[in-house]
């Protein structure tokens, strides 16, 4: 790759961050290097690998073993992925494929496959943990393991790095699911953020667009904004009343059709505001 091409490359969220570091911090690691190895776990080439990479080839299930600034990690029995920092891996490959020599097996450059986001802060776990069906707790996943596994709908590798009282754990997910997995994290992660921050419809990601990271004074919108109060002592129409109510979704019952905000207390002891809409029954005649 060129210094002009590299120059020119763009990340699927174009280096978004958002979050607080001591509660949950999101952020992507963006042009980390993958490389795919696949081979016969009892194949003799395993130990010239081995040599090649320094260190021994994991072969513990969902194992992850590292070895200066790379990890290993395996994926399945004859599959491993090997991640490093943004560099040119063309030599990197052609050493492995030069250690595999003329047996079985295959090694292929994958760096464009992927983006990295990185999930980090006391709250980790339990940000993850509304949308991942795996045990996160540490007596079933610790420090060193890595999984396959759905996350909101979407298929991620799950490698956690670090554990303690701030857990890191980094999901590997395709490049074209990147930016529906950062605002399903951002939505999810709004309850143990101070204030509240959301993915912005019709915004880029980026520093000049949908970065909520970039103000910490919330001066970006929330998904449904709401006007000020009326005289009523009820909060206005949401925004997303107001988008039903245009698609003929919600009739128009005037004062009938509110919106308010109760409070109630997490598991952690912090006040969410929920946004209820009440649509009483619809009298047919009635104004």
């Amino acid at each position: 790759m060129t210094v002009e091409s590299r120059a020119a490359r763009r990340s699927p969220l174009a280096g978004w961050r958002t979050g607080t570091p001591n509660d949950v911090e999101l952020v992507e690691l963006a042009f980390r290097s993958a490389v795919a190895l696949r081979v016969d776990p009892d194949s003799p080439a395993i130990a010239d690998l081995s040599t090649s990479l320094g260190v021994e080839l994991p072969v513990a299930p969902n194992a992850v073993a590292t070895v200066a600034n790379r990890a290993i990690l395996r994926l399945a029995p004859e599959e491993w992925l090997i991640v490093g920092p943004d560099e040119d891996v063309t030599g990197f490959v052609e050493t492995l494929r030069g250690a595999l020599g003329g047996r079985r097996g295959a090694v292929v450059d994958v760096s464009a496959e992927r983006t990295t986001i990185e999930v980090s802060g006391r709250f980790a776990r339990e940000l993850l943990e509304k949308g991942c069906p795996l045990d996160l707790h540490p007596r079933a996943f610790t420090t060193g393991r890595c999984a396959h596994t759905p996350l909101a709908k979407v298929t991620v590798l799950l490698w956690q790095v670090s554990g303690d009282d701030t857990p890191v754990y980094r999901l590997l997910v395709h490049a074209s699911l990147a930016t529906y997995l950062a605002a399903w994290l951002t939505d999810a992660g709004a309850e143990f953020w101070p204030v509240p921050r959301a993915i912005v419809p019709g915004r880029p990601f980026g520093p000049t667009g949908n970065d909520p990271g970039g103000s910490p004074d919330g001066s970006l919108p929330g998904p449904f904004p709401r006007g000020p109060p009326n005289p009523s002592g009820r909060g206005n129409h949401s925004e997303k009343c107001r988008l039903r109510r245009r698609a003929r979704l919600v009739p128009r019952l005037g004062s009938r059709h509110s919106c308010t905000t109760r409070l109630r207390r997490n598991p952690f002891g912090r006040l969410c505001g929920a946004s209820l809409c009440t649509v009483p029954r619809h009298i047919p005649g009635a104004g």
